[in-house]
């Protein structure tokens, strides 16, 4: 967890019920209610961001209780197996250098 940022986005919203947590990140999934209607939307939204992170190597997932809102987080490493591979056959230095110590990003 020390080479991976962790974003969390929490909203105030009407949350997700428990049976439909496991399909938000589906494509063209909604919530399908009177109330969410309103709002609009596709969707495709968070099919996309799972794919996004999930190609940069990380997780996502989404905490939730109706009535209450929603908080989606993600987790990515901040030098991806990849491109750590691609660096050690270019002779750079690894996640563990100096160099990437520097950057700590947690508050």
């Amino acid at each position: 967890e020390n080479d991976t940022l962790t974003v969390s986005v929490k909203d105030q919203g009407i949350g997700i019920p428990a049976d439909k947590l496991s399909r938000v990140f589906e494509k063209f999934e909604r919530v399908d209610d009177k109330d969410t209607r309103q709002a609009g939307g596709t969707g495709i939204g968070l099919f996309l961001v799972k794919h996004l992170v999930e190609r940069h190597e990380g997780h996502i997932w989404v905490e939730s209780e109706p009535g209450k809102g929603s908080t989606f987080i993600f987790r990515i490493p901040l030098i991806p197996v990849q491109a750590e591979e691609e660096m050690q056959k270019l002779g750079m230095k690894q996640s563990g250098s100096p160099e990437l110590q520097r950057f700590n990003l947690q508050n």
